[in-house]
């Protein structure tokens, strides 16, 4: 995936919890930005199994 398509994804992500897929598995995921923009941090744990995706951007 480019930057271009991955910024675009991150940002039509809601704030708080939401639930997704990729490659077929279901993941529940938290998204908090700051207030000013600057920082975002993203956490998701697959629901299903052992797989967790975290950065702070």
């Amino acid at each position: 995936m480019g930057a271009d398509k991955f910024e675009w994804a991150l940002a039509n992500l809601p704030q708080g919890y939401s639930e997704g897929a990729f490659m077929g598995r279901r993941y529940g995921v938290t998204l908090r930005r700051s207030k000013d923009g600057r920082r975002t941090s993203l956490f998701a744990r697959e629901l299903a199994g052992k797989d967790i995706v975290s950065f702070n951007l």
